[in-house]
């Protein structure tokens, strides 16, 4: 033991003939090329770390100088990206940022717009977009990351479902695909990013591309129909049989939109498909009963410590002639109307049996942690009201909602939310103690910014009954 403490720590000691010391192993593997790791990677909230952070981070940590990184994202709090970003930039990188304008807040775009700028025409920029990017309303919602090098490795873009949030990175189950060496995947993505750092509508903003073994399609696409919705579209030309299994994790699913995806995805079930899903916080009661009445099961999203899943996600496996192919769809694409206004994308990927197994092994991890199927609607139905005391109060002064709830959320909290009339974003302003013994609440809403206001109260999922949502209140805040 003596021994070996000593050629650990000097290398005084003679080695073997042919052998490397400790010390000229390190050093041979500090000299090798950092490489990015392609394929698919996860964020799990139960882990040590998150897995697409650390792998986002050494990418930026070794984009040589003269290199660009472009951002898009909708929101972006996350510090120790920002100082990775900052210091790439110092060293001779094109940073090049496109987020959604209500990340205006957090400090990341207060420390880097000063420093980067927002003149899009230059090397370096970090653009605030005023909603969607390149639509007329919405929001930009699309997470991707892409490098034009990475140690020497060209052409690496990160596409996925994952907020650079502590919330999106510490709480919420999300996935991400690399790809690196992909000129063509590059290229789509690239020419995209041009138009959204412009931050103005376009005549046609639905884009869609091919490249080897997969497509992507990016909205915003007002007016899309049942007949022209391309998640629709997928879903159709899964065959209606035994042999087909689909797996779907999403984190919004509401509306009529929803209504049209779960009816189809029932349709696939009644005809012999193993049609399974994982039911995030914003899946509404009604998607919930089409999918129940299909017998598909339907696990909760939400589990009982509160972590969540964050997924857009859809896996198929399937037959045709004599070959069983597979496919997976990620991106950031919610399954509600509000996705046709939005920067929005969905990534395709065909017929890679590592990722794809890798992303059923994820699924599972999912319906594990959830441990069984969540009851039909029939059996634990959601009930959520509310109420306000005022509907104008002045600054700083008290306001109140209250409302009650079904016995079924005992021990959950309530969430107050707002936002600002005709915005797109929700904000959690206040957190309820767990409400025991009672389904009524009483709580008071902050009254700190001048404005009108949008209220509403979320009550968390238990383990027999999805979120419930309660109708919106409206408050003005006068000075």
């Amino acid at each position: 033991m003596t021994a070996l403490c000593a050629t650990t720590l000097s290398g005084t000691v003679d080695a073997p003939a042919g052998a490397q010391t400790p010390l000229a192993a390190a050093a041979a593997h500090a000299a090798r090329p950092f490489v990015p790791i392609p394929g698919a990677v996860f964020g799990d909230p139960y882990a040590r770390h998150n897995m697409i952070l650390v792998r986002l981070l050494a990418n930026i940590a070794h984009t040589p100088r003269g290199a660009t990184i472009r951002i898009v994202g909708y929101s972006f709090s996350l510090g120790n990206v920002a100082t990775a970003l900052l210091k790439a930039h110092r060293r001779g990188v094109n940073v090049q940022v496109v987020v959604d304008g209500h990340s205006r807040v957090w400090s990341p775009a207060h420390r880097m717009v000063p420093v980067l700028g927002r003149d899009v025409t230059r090397r370096s920029f970090f653009v605030l977009t005023h909603g969607s990017a390149r639509g007329t309303g919405g929001v930009t919602h699309q997470k991707s990351w892409t490098f034009s090098r990475v140690g020497s490795t060209p052409d690496v873009v990160m596409v996925g479902s994952t907020n650079l949030t502590g919330y999106g990175t510490e709480v919420q189950y999300s996935d991400t695909f690399v790809y690196t060496n992909r000129p063509d995947v590059y290229r789509v993505y690239n020419a995209l990013f041009a138009r959204q750092k412009q931050d103005r509508p376009v005549a046609r903003p639905f884009v869609t591309d091919t490249f080897a073994h997969g497509s992507v399609y990016f909205f915003p696409r007002p007016g899309t129909t049942a007949a022209t919705d391309p998640a629709m579209a997928r879903i159709a030309a899964l065959p209606a049989a035994p042999g087909t299994t689909i797996r779907v994790a999403q984190f919004a699913w509401y509306g009529v939109r929803g209504q049209w995806l779960a009816s189809a995805l029932a349709a696939k079930k009644r005809g012999g498909a193993d049609v399974t899903v994982v039911a995030g916080q914003a899946v509404a009661l009604n998607i919930r009963r089409v999918l129940g009445n299909a017998r598909i099961p339907v696990y909760g999203g939400v589990f009982r410590n509160g972590k969540r899943i964050h997924c857009k996600l859809m896996l198929a496996s399937f037959q045709r002639g004599r070959r069983t192919h597979n496919a997976i769809w990620t991106g950031s694409d919610n399954w509600a109307k509000q996705s046709f206004h939005n920067d929005d994308d969905v990534l395709q990927i065909d017929d890679d049996v590592a990722a794809y197994r890798g992303y059923t092994s994820f699924f599972g991890r999912l319906t594990a942690r959830a441990g069984v199927p969540m009851p039909p609607p029939g059996v634990s139905r959601t009930s959520l009201t509310i109420r306000r005391t005022v509907a104008t109060v002045r600054l700083h002064r008290r306001a109140f909602v209250f409302g009650t709830m079904l016995p079924v959320y005992a021990g959950r909290r309530v969430l107050v939310q707002r936002h600002r009339a005709r915005a797109a974003a929700w904000h959690t302003v206040l957190r309820s103690p767990p409400l025991t013994g009672s389904a009524s609440y009483r709580l008071g809403v902050p009254t700190d910014k001048v404005g009108s206001w949008r209220y509403r109260t979320i009550v968390e999922a238990s383990p027999t009954a999805l979120a419930a949502e309660s109708r919106t209140v409206n408050l003005r805040v006068t000075r």
